[in-house]
């Protein structure tokens, strides 16, 4: 999937928005971030933050990095998955100690979900 540069700019700028909310909610009251883009391929692109361990992995303090990829009338493709994860994960993944999970949902025929914890980095914005 080649990706449109304004579909990159809406993706980073969410994933930017998300950070600093989760940072200033999690200094303040635990409360995970959130947010959703409309791509100009109609994929759905959700990203969200939240505390807790990974794949049984880690404490409650750790922060999960959450992908949703959806779209109404069918599944994602893999090429389409493939870059949201690589434009969205690439800096989160560590090698083995950090996986990435992917699964979909029976209730939802046509989501994806990706998550991965993220290592803490004092200089993130």
């Amino acid at each position: 999937m080649s990706m449109e540069p304004s579909d990159r700019r809406q993706i980073e700028g969410l994933l930017s928005k998300v950070r600093g909310e989760w940072q200033g909610a999690h200094a303040i009251r635990g409360v995970p971030g959130g947010g959703m883009v409309v791509l100009s391929n109609g994929l759905q692109v959700t990203i969200g933050l939240e505390a807790g361990s990974h794949a049984g992995a880690g404490g409650a303090g750790d922060l999960r990095l959450w992908l949703g990829v959806s779209r109404s009338d069918r599944l994602p493709t893999f090429a389409e998955i493939q870059a949201l994860i690589a434009l969205v994960f690439s800096a989160s993944q560590c090698g083995a100690a950090n996986p990435l999970s992917i699964s979909t949902a029976g209730h939802l025929p046509n989501l994806v979900l990706c998550s991965s914890r993220l290592r803490h980095d004092p200089r993130a914005a």
